[in-house]
């Protein structure tokens, strides 16, 4: 399941930047770009409804999904380092 989160993230990622890098080049589809990212973000919020209950695999995924939401996609303790 950790494999999969983290495959999960990895497409997620690539996706965005894809989107960004497409987006700059054409200079449209901006609002599809924040239309993903409001998406993406309505979803990691999802499992702190108290009502829900989410399975263990669910909650790996969304825990990948947290770190691209909230851009925390460079690992900025090495370059503390």
């Amino acid at each position: 399941m950790e494999s999969a989160g983290s495959s999960a993230s990895n497409i997620a990622a690539a996706t965005g930047l894809v989107q960004v890098i497409l987006a700059v080049v054409m200079q449209t589809g901006l609002s599809q770009l924040w239309s993903m990212l409001n998406g993406q973000q309505i979803m990691v919020y999802m499992p702190m409804f108290e009502k829900l209950k989410f399975p263990a695999s669910a909650m790996i995924i969304t825990k990948k999904l947290i770190d691209i939401a909230t851009f925390d996609l460079i690992p900025t303790e090495i370059i503390d380092e």
